[in-house]
């Protein structure tokens, strides 16, 4: 079976003002020797801040990072950054999701995001390479999780499913945010019966449980 990262963050808050961050005290991360994860969703003031943001990861010694994709974006300014927080240690994951990705245009929305991570690395250096990929999809939040739950977790687990197929040919690991009381939805469809958690921990290579 192959091995699994869960990753439990009762605290990691990460505000990207101008170089100022605040987040998990570096001390504690160095005396508990774990992972230490951040995601940086606005791209636009990453781009402009890339270097102060670089420092700050470094002094609170982040070692993941799940940088958002934005396709608007030239490749070569990933490119850049991924090469600067390899060489001070930091793996940098490809981050998306939204909890319309399970609605009908969830499956292109997907799609376009595998497609440019399949061009990025085939056209990037090692050094420039995503380590992993990273998702957020958080379907709760989508308006059918309500009326229609049995739907909305067979489409989120096909969202699920088809990333992991889709990172493994990429040769890359699958990371999932998911709600710690995940554990307690129920499901029975055609993927089997059991915990939403569970399944999902089955499909993932890492879980981030967000507590």
């Amino acid at each position: 079976m192959k091995s699994k990262c869960v990753l439990i963050f009762l605290v990691v808050v990460w505000l990207f003002n101008m170089g100022k961050g605040i987040g998990c005290g570096s001390n504690v991360n160095a005396e508990m020797n774990i992972p230490l994860s951040t995601w940086v969703w606005d791209t636009k003031k990453w781009m402009l801040n890339q270097e102060a943001i670089l420092e700050k990861l470094q002094e609170k010694k982040v070692t993941n990072v799940y940088l958002q994709i934005d396709t608007h974006l030239s490749p070569s300014v990933y490119r850049h950054f991924i090469q600067q927080a390899q060489a001070k240690g930091i793996s940098v994951y490809a981050l998306d999701g939204a909890p319309y990705w399970i609605g009908p245009s969830g499956i292109e929305e997907q799609e376009a995001f595998f497609n440019w991570i399949t061009v990025y690395q085939a056209e990037a250096d090692e050094q420039q390479q995503f380590s992993g990929v990273h998702l957020d999809v958080e379907p709760y939040l989508y308006k059918s999780w309500e009326n229609n739950r049995v739907k909305s977790i067979l489409q989120y687990q096909y969202v699920i499913s088809q990333a992991a197929v889709q990172s493994h040919e990429l040769h890359l690991p699958l990371a999932v945010d998911i709600p710690f009381w995940f554990d307690e939805v129920p499901f029975k469809n055609s993927n089997g019966s059991g915990s939403l958690g569970r399944w999902v921990i089955q499909y993932a290579d890492e879980v981030t449980i967000m507590a």
